[in-house]
């Protein structure tokens, strides 16, 4: 499914929305990743900063939206951009085949985490990394006015379904998922204060 995005938009809030993509990169403890895949790249500004830490790497950003990607692929001539759907990715031909399999905040749009993280990590070569962001907004104050608001009968005929557009899972979570498959894990929280 394509989602439509305004890069204009989204990039008025760069640096906030960046941020998380440069602290998620600088604890990756790889020195050369030859190939790098930025799953939910967007207009190309966390793929940068992967590009930035490794321009030697064959830097991969995909996403699901044609708009970001054309902003991506005009803004950044370094990179492959390719546009389609996370949830598609995991075939025999993608198993084993990147360094570093990279996500800032896009995996809360996808259902299923169950699958979709294992999936991720069977991306990585073996010795890569997995790092991946994912906002932990379900309890913030500002979120649960969304909900609530979309469940008020006043709006919820226009509303139906956003309670469910969104995954978030504890921390936990994804240490369970992963833990088994990976050698080394490490999940943490951060709060950034905007």
């Amino acid at each position: 499914m394509s989602t439509t995005w305004d890069p204009g938009q989204y990039l008025k809030f760069r640096h906030e929305r960046t941020r998380p993509a440069i602290d998620l990169a600088s604890r990756v403890l790889l020195a050369s990743p030859a190939a790098i895949l930025d799953v939910g790249c967007g207009p190309g500004n966390s793929t940068e900063v992967l590009h930035d830490r490794w321009p030697a790497a064959r830097i991969t950003g995909l996403d699901n939206s044609p708009q970001m990607i054309t902003e991506a692929g005009s803004s950044h001539d370094w990179g492959e951009w390719v546009c389609a759907d996370a949830a598609s990715l995991g075939g025999e031909a993608d198993r084993g085949t990147r360094d570093l399999v990279f996500s800032n905040a896009v995996l809360q749009w996808i259902p299923d985490h169950e699958r979709l993280v294992p999936m991720l990590f069977g991306l990585v070569k073996r010795g890569g990394a997995l790092a991946v962001q994912v906002p932990a907004n379900a309890g913030f104050p500002l979120h649960q006015s969304l909900l609530r608001t979309a469940d008020d009968p006043r709006w919820s005929r226009f509303t139906a379904g956003s309670a469910s557009r969104l995954t978030y899972h504890e921390p936990s979570f994804y240490h369970g998922l992963l833990w088994g498959l990976a050698d080394r894990v490490e999940v943490w929280e951060t709060t950034y204060h905007h």
